[in-house]
Formats: C-alpha cells, sequence, structure tokens
C-alpha cells in the first residue's frame, strides 16, 4: 500500500494547548461552582466545545436555558483565545517541522483534522499554517470523534481514498520523543503493517 497523505490532530500530537482548555474551563466551572480537575479535563480532549460545556453542567448537575448555554460557550471561548495569543513557535513539539520536511520531500500530503475551531489561530500561532495541503472545518463536522468523519472529510479534501491515507496520532506520541531520520522511517514503514486501514484511522483516531 503506497501512503499519499498523514492526517494529523493537533492537540497532544503537534502542539499541547489541554492546559491552556484546562484553565478556562476550570475558571467557568469555578463560576458555576462545579468542581473540575484535571481528571475530568482528559474526559473532553477531542470532545467540541459545547460536548464539554455539557460535560460541566451535567457534573454539577444544572440545567440552563439555551440562551446562557451559548452565552457561557463563547465566554469560554474568549478566555480561550487569551490564553493561546501567547503561544509561539517556541510551542511546537520538538521534531513536528522536521517531520513535515520528510513528508514534503516523499511527496505525502500533509492535513488537519482537528476538533478544535479555533484550530487556525493555534497553527498561525505556531507558524505551521503553510505546511498543510488542507484544514478540516471542525465547524462543518456533524459527527464529533471518534467517529471517523472528520478524517475522511479530509482525505476527500485531498482527493485521496482513505486506503491510502495514515492517520498519526498514537504513532507520533510515541516517535516524537526519540525523533531521528531512522524514526521517521519507521513511521513510514509501519504503514505496511495496515491491513486494514480503515480500523487503523478508527485505532489511531481515539
Amino acid at each position: 500500500m503506497t501512503i499519499k497523505a498523514f492526517i494529523f490532530d493537533l492537540d497532544g500530537v503537534l502542539t499541547d494547548t489541554a492546559e491552556y482548555h484546562f484553565l478556562a474551563w476550570k475558571a467557568l466551572a469555578d463560576q458555576l461552582g462545579v468542581e473540575f480537575d484535571k481528571t475530568d479535563n482528559e474526559q473532553l480532549k477531542g470532545v467540541d466545545r459545547m460536548g464539554s460545556l455539557q460535560f460541566i453542567l451535567q457534573k454539577g448537575g444544572l440545567r440552563l436555558p439555551e440562551k446562557q448555554i451559548l452565552e457561557l460557550a463563547e465566554q469560554k471561548n474568549r478566555h480561550y483565545q487569551q490564553l493561546i495569543a501567547g503561544m509561539s513557535k517556541a510551542d511546537l513539539f520538538e521534531g513536528v517541522t522536521e517531520l513535515f520536511n520528510a513528508l514534503k520531500a516523499r511527496n505525502i500530503a500533509i492535513g488537519l483534522a482537528s476538533a478544535s475551531k479555533n484550530a487556525a489561530m493555534v497553527l498561525d500561532r505556531l507558524g505551521i499554517t503553510d505546511a498543510f495541503d488542507y484544514v478540516a472545518d471542525a465547524g462543518k463536522i456533524k459527527q464529533g470523534k471518534p467517529h471517523p468523519e472528520i478524517f475522511l472529510t479530509v482525505a476527500d479534501a485531498l482527493n485521496i481514498p482513505p486506503l491510502s491515507v495514515w492517520v498519526s496520532k498514537i504513532l507520533w506520541r510515541v516517535c516524537r520523543p526519540l525523533l531521528t531520520p531512522e524514526c521517521i522511517r519507521w513511521a513510514l514503514a509501519m504503514t505496511e503493517y495496515c491491513t486494514r486501514p480503515i480500523e487503523c484511522m478508527l485505532i489511531f483516531a481515539n
């Protein structure tokens, strides 16, 4: 199987915005009188904004009018945007640039499948916007992760069949700390073991 594209998630893969999300959700939860810690925050990874807010409301046993819920979601987002405004190229995980260069050298397309509606802002702060051939618009995705819709949307936009796409999340977490040219070759070679790529997409998207 010839791999023609890599599709990356953003948080925890290319950079770490989890702490910023935690601080913003923690501030909102405190305002609502709901206990919220980092263990709770782990449950929100890959969950969209409204889903995350519903998690906090349910945890606190709160039932609020729809208008107030929307206002709270927007309040959290403004706080989060203020926090990530201070991000820079220094926040990009070590080795990401080298991996992107290796993929480009092999004419392998690079896509982003992030559930965050602030992904474009984060990419801009990291200085890697131009590295991507396509970035999914999270606002147009109907099914949240781990449903593969966002990954399949990116594959379609790249005009590449899913069977030729490698979704890199867990693999990249393992590879990143010891990134070397050998590790990059290993990451690419690992695709040979994916005999049923659609299942691999689901596994690596979780």
